[in-house]
């Protein structure tokens, strides 16, 4: 999904009525090894190792450091490319809402 389809947006693609987008569309970062999901600041980041788990069962995030880095590299090239911070700034909460969720437990 494009990034400027996010929450508070409308479209009319499922079947050409107005619809407003409830949710972030996520953001999808998958390397040989691993797969990361990245959507809004209330939704969890997922990772996941394609080796081990190439169903995409088991979320790695909060067990692993390695997340957070992935994410802020590709926050970094889409700022690169110049992406309208408004589309990188509800990621940049998520991923800064959620390392402090997995600190506090």
């Amino acid at each position: 999904w494009p990034l400027y389809l996010a929450k508070g947006e409308i479209i009319t693609a499922v079947d050409s009525k107005a619809r407003r987008i409830s949710d972030y569309m996520p953001l999808t970062v998958t390397t040989p090894e691993r797969s990361l999901i990245l959507g809004g600041p209330e939704d969890e980041p997922e990772l996941y190792d394609l080796a081990r788990d190439p169903q995409e069962q088991d979320n790695e995030w909060a067990t692993s450091d390695e997340g957070a880095l992935l994410a802020e590299r590709a926050l970094s090239f889409l700022e690169g490319v110049r992406t309208p911070e408004e589309y990188l700034a509800p990621r940049r909460e998520a991923i800064e809402r959620w390392r402090a969720v997995e600190k506090s437990a």
